[in-house]
C-alpha cells in the first residue's frame, strides 16, 4: 500500500495526516520490530547513520527534562542541538527542536510530504512515531546540527529511536509504566529499556531499584559499555530550592562547579545533575542549564489562587509531583483536577492522592485513550478526599476547582500530558489577555 498526499500540503493537512497513522490501542495491530522500521529508513539512504555525536536516553520519569537540561549544557558550549522528545503538549513541532526552536511549519509539511510515499511500501504501514523520528533525522541532518539528543517513546528494543550507534546512553529512574507492552516486573522493564545499550558506549544512569540496576550492570558489562551510576559516580551537595528554581553544588572526577535550574522542584537537581554527568562523562565541561525550556513539569500558571500544571502519568511522577508541591507551595488546600489515560494503575496513582487533596474533580484529556472520569470519581471515594466532583470537559473542571478554591488554595492539573496540553491550550487562549 503506498499512501499519498496532494502535491503540495500545507502545516495542517499534514499534521493531520499524520495523526491518522496513530495506533491509539495499548498494543499495536501488528508485531513491533526494528526490522521494517530499518528497510523503511533505508529508503531515505539511512540517515540513522550519518547523525553526528547523539545521546539517547531511555527511562520511566524525567526523560523530557533531562532531555532538556542536556540540550541547554551543549547550548552553553556553542553547540548547535537537535532535540527529539515525546509527547507534545500544544503544537506537534514541539517534538523536533533544534536549540530549542520548534522546526517551522513549512519544514514540518515538507517533511511530511517527502516520507508519506513510502509510509506503506514495505511490512504494512509505518507508525505516527516512526515517521516523526524519520522526520526529525532528516531534518536535524538538513540542519547540519553538532549533537542530537533523543528520547525513547515507549521501552528501549523496539522503540524507533534504538536505530542509532549513540555516543552516550542515559538512563533515567526506572518504575512501572506501559506494563501491558513492557512486563509487569521492575526486572522486565528494565531489560526492555537497557536494551538499547550498545558495544563501548559510556552509560549514565540515575540511582535505580537493586533488581534494576543488576540488570543494567548486566547489560552493560555484556557490551563492553562503561557505566556510571550518579549515585555512584559524582556528588551533590547544598540544595536549595525555591519558586525561582533550584541551585546546588555537583563534582564528578575531581571537577567541582555550582549549577543553577530554571525548572522547579528538587527532582530537577537530580534530572539535571543526571545531564552534568552525561556531559561531564563525554567531555563536556563548564557547561550551564539556564536555557532550560520545558513546559508542563510544574508549571505555575497563576495566583491567589495557585494554579499548577504537572503532566505527572504514572505513580512514580505522581507522588514526585506531590512532593515537589508541599516543599514548594505554601497553600491552605489543595485541589486536584485529575485526568489519566485508560491504562495507567488508577489505584496506585490514587494512593498518593490519599489525604493530601480536600476535593477531587474527576475530568478527561481530549485523547481517545482517557480513562472515564467517572471511574475516576468512583475510585476516589475510597479514599480520603472531602468532595468529589466530575466533568468530562477539562475545561470545565478547571473552573469548577477555581470557584471552590479560595485565594490561599492551590488548583493542581495533573494525571496526563493530554490534559496538560488541553488546560495550557485553554488558558493561553481564554484565561490570559
Amino acid at each position: 500500500m503506498i499512501l499519498k498526499l496532494e502535491r503540495e500540503v500545507d502545516f495542517d493537512s499534514a499534521k493531520s495526516f499524520l495523526e491518522s497513522l496513530i495506533d491509539y490501542e495499548k498494543k499495536p495491530g501488528y508485531p513491533r520490530s526494528l526490522e521494517a522500521f530499518l528497510e523503511f529508513l533505508a529508503e531515505f539512504d539511512n540517515p540513522h547513520e550519518k547523525l553526528p555525536p547523539t545521546i539517547l536516553i531511555v527511562g520511566t520519569k524525567g526523560k523530557g527534562s533531562t532531555a532538556a537540561f542536556l540540550t541547554a549544557g551543549l547550548m552553553s558550549k556553542g553547540f548547535r542541538v537537535g532535540t527529539y522528545t515525546s509527547p507534545h503538549l500544544i503544537d506537534i513541532r514541539e517534538r523536533i527542536t533544534v536549540n530549542f526552536e520548534k522546526i517551522p511549519e513549512e519544514k514540518f509539511a515538507a517533511l511530511v510530504q517527502r516520507i508519506a510515499p513510502a509510509l506503506g511500501n514495505r511490512r504494512g504501514i509505518r507508525t505516527f512515531f516512526e515517521s516523526l523520528t524519520l522526520m526529525a533525522f532528516l531534518y536535524f541532518l538538513d540542519e547540519k546540527v553538532d549533537y542530537v539528543v533523543l528520547e525513547a517513546g515507549l521501552g528501549g528494543r523496539l522503540d524507533a529511536t534504538n536505530v542509532v550507534n549513540q555516543h552516550a546512553t542515559v538512563i533515567t529512574p526506572i518504575d512501572y509504566d506501559h506494563t501491558e507492552i513492557l512486563g509487569n516486573t521492575l526486572r522486565e522493564i528494565a531489560r526492555e529499556k537497557s536494551a538499547v545499550i550498545k558495544s563501548g558506549n559510556p552509560v549514565f544512569s540515575a540511582p535505580q531499584e537493586p533488581e534494576v540496576a543488576e540488570v543494567i550492570k548486566k547489560r552493560a558489562e555484556e557490551f563492553g559499555a562503561p557505566l556510571h551510576f550518579l549515585n555512584g559516580s559524582a556528588r551533590i551537595w547544598d540544595e536549595k530550592v525555591s519558586l525561582t528554581g533550584s541551585e546546588y553544588s555537583f563534582a564528578f572526577k575531581g571537577s567541582e562547579r555550582k549549577l543553577r535550574v530554571p525548572l522547579l522542584g528538587r527532582y530537577q537537581i537530580h534530572n539535571s545533575a543526571l545531564a552534568a554527568l552525561a556531559l561531564e562523562g563525554i567531555g563536556i565541561d563548564d557547561f550551564g542549564f539556564e536555557s532550560a525550556v520545558l513546559r508542563g513539569r510544574l508549571e505555575v500558571l497563576d495566583e491567589n489562587p495557585f494554579v499548577v500544571v504537572d503532566g505527572a502519568h504514572n505513580p512514580f511522577s505522581m507522588r514526585v509531583a506531590f512532593d515537589s508541591l508541599e516543599e514548594l507551595f505554601r497553600f491552605d488546600k489543595l485541589f486536584l483536577v485529575l485526568g489519566i489515560s485508560s491504562n495507567k494503575d488508577l489505584r496506585r496513582m490514587m494512593d498518593v492522592v490519599d489525604g493530601r487533596a480536600c476535593a477531587l474533580i474527576a475530568t478527561k484529556a481530549r485523547n481517545p485513550r482517557a480513562m472515564d472520569p467517572w471511574l475516576i470519581a468512583e475510585t476516589a471515594e475510597d479514599y480520603r478526599i472531602s468532595k468529589i466532583r466530575v466533568s468530562s470537559e477539562p475545561e470545565k473542571a478547571l473552573e469548577i476547582a477555581l470557584k471552590m478554591a479560595s485565594p490561599r488554595d492551590l488548583v493542581f492539573v495533573t494525571g496526563s500530558f493530554y490534559l496538560a496540553g488541553d488546560i495550557l491550550k485553554y488558558w493561553e487562549s481564554q484565561r490570559v489577555s
